[in-house]
């Protein structure tokens, strides 16, 4: 990475979030691992739009040139849009493998947001054929076709910088899909909410009721 690139990401971090994650756990891993996936998503408390679930694919060599480099990666939900998109471009330069799978609000209703997480986690597995995974939060049971190890970490987009980059992925891709579709439905304003229960989101559902795009079982708590 170039002088100015390092000065510019250590100007957009400040110092409070310096140590909130770090490759530890990843090289450790990776001792007795090729390769990982991580995985982590955006989207699951949300009324409106898809459940997104980001993964990025891991080799030690791609760790150690970015620990060389002092990059780390963020929890998204403690970074700014700008900063997300800056990382997001960070992925790219350092040439990561990364996918982001939606799944929509018809299959939520149907199949539970749980098990919709499920369904992304399963098709990033296909989609790399890692060695092992890492997936932010409680454990969730997935169709392990491929027997791969599976560790979960509550919290892990705070813990792994790995796991912090795939939550950049999925809500930076959400994110832009909110703000496309919001165009169809100008009046719910998704591009401002993302399709979260704030209140105008909410007052605007009691007045013009749902879209396609509204998840059916979510809303019935606000209204029931």
């Amino acid at each position: 990475m170039k002088m100015n690139e390092l000065l510019h990401l250590k100007k957009i971090l400040p110092k409070k979030r310096d140590k909130s994650s770090s490759w530890f756990t990843e090289k450790r891993i990776l001792r007795s691992n090729k390769n990982l996936l991580a995985i982590d998503e955006a989207g699951r408390g949300a009324l409106a739009g898809p459940l997104v679930i980001g993964g990025v694919y891991f080799t030690l060599a791609k760790i150690k040139a970015l620990e060389r480099d002092g990059v780390k990666f963020f929890d998204s939900k403690m970074i700014s849009p700008y900063e997300r998109s800056y990382f997001l471009k960070l992925i790219r330069k350092y040439g990561l493998k990364f996918k982001a799978v939606s799944v929509n609000s018809t299959t939520i209703d149907r199949v539970g947001i749980n098990t919709a997480f499920s369904l992304g986690i399963e098709k990033l597995i296909d989609l790399f054929s890692p060695q092992i995974v890492v997936i932010d939060g409680l454990p969730t049971k997935i169709n392990n076709k491929k027997s791969v190890r599976v560790k979960f970490f509550i919290k892990g987009d705070r813990r792994l910088s790995s796991i912090a980059s795939a939550s950049i992925v999925a809500k930076v891709y959400r994110d832009q899909h909110m703000i496309k579709i919001s165009k169809k439905y100008p009046e719910y304003e998704l591009e401002n909410n993302k399709g979260y229960g704030t209140i105008y989101h909410r007052l605007v559902i009691q007045k013009l009721g749902l879209t396609k795009i509204h998840r059916q079982t979510f809303v019935g708590k606000f209204f029931s």
